[in-house]
């Protein structure tokens, strides 16, 4: 859970609690929602009040980066912390999922989007996949793809800040950790290797930035690779 000491049962306490009230907001923000909780997780229900009422309190124009921002400034960023090592990492998702709201109009058209993508990607063994067997696009991180191999292979994202990561570059061995990674990547394929890389990435406060190939693109041999507009 989000919060300390608040765990499933509690969790259900509180839903039931407001789903049985006439408007479950409202609900959240009075001190009968308290009685759901024991005196150890009563310190983070009043957290998660607080959050509530923050989001309630954004104007009918708000944007999904805005809730986003709103419910990691609430405690999330305490509780990845506290739960996870990959910190940053989920962080910078977090930051990229923001980026990629603020291209809809609204945050029902956001949701819609999400809702759709999530119904058209089913995981199966932590790879994800689409289409009908035998005929399929396998979408698949660097990690889950390891031993594994495919006749055609995209590699997407292959910018310099992406692969390698940048704030991996602020390890001594990091440049090398990510270059094993893009070997992993990179010979998964059997017949046909493609390197896409976007030439802009919009940023929060940065605008449309230009980005350049991967250096370790540029290390591979030239007569080895054919280059696409």
């Amino acid at each position: 859970m989000l919060y300390r000491n608040i765990g499933k049962v509690t969790a259900n306490k509180v839903w039931k609690f407001v789903s049985a009230h006439p408007d479950p907001l409202s609900a959240v923000l009075t001190d009968d929602l308290l009685k759901c909780a024991s005196k150890t997780a009563t310190p983070g229900l009043r957290k998660f009040r607080v959050m509530i009422d923050n989001l309630i309190d954004l104007p009918d124009e708000k944007s999904a980066s805005e809730i986003i921002n709103i419910i990691l400034e609430s405690g999330y960023h305490e509780c990845l912390q506290e739960r996870y090592t990959d910190i940053e990492s989920r962080k910078e998702d977090l930051s990229q999922l923001g980026n990629y709201s603020e291209k809809f109009n609204s945050i029902e058209e956001f949701l819609s989007e999400l809702a759709l993508l999530t119904n058209i990607a089913t995981e199966e063994d932590g790879i994800y996949y689409t289409g009908r067997d035998g005929d399929r696009v396998i979408l698949s991180t660097i990690h889950q793809a390891k031993g594994l191999e495919w006749s055609a292979v995209f590699m997407i994202w292959c910018s310099d800040g992406m692969i390698p990561l940048a704030r991996a570059l602020k390890d001594p061995d990091g440049e090398e950790e990510e270059r094993r990674l893009f070997y992993v990547a990179a010979t998964r394929a059997k017949d046909q290797l493609y390197f896409c890389y976007p030439m802009f990435n919009y940023a929060r406060g940065m605008g449309n930035t230009v980005l350049s190939p991967s250096r370790f693109i540029e290390e591979l041999t030239p007569s080895s690779i054919d280059t696409a507009d």
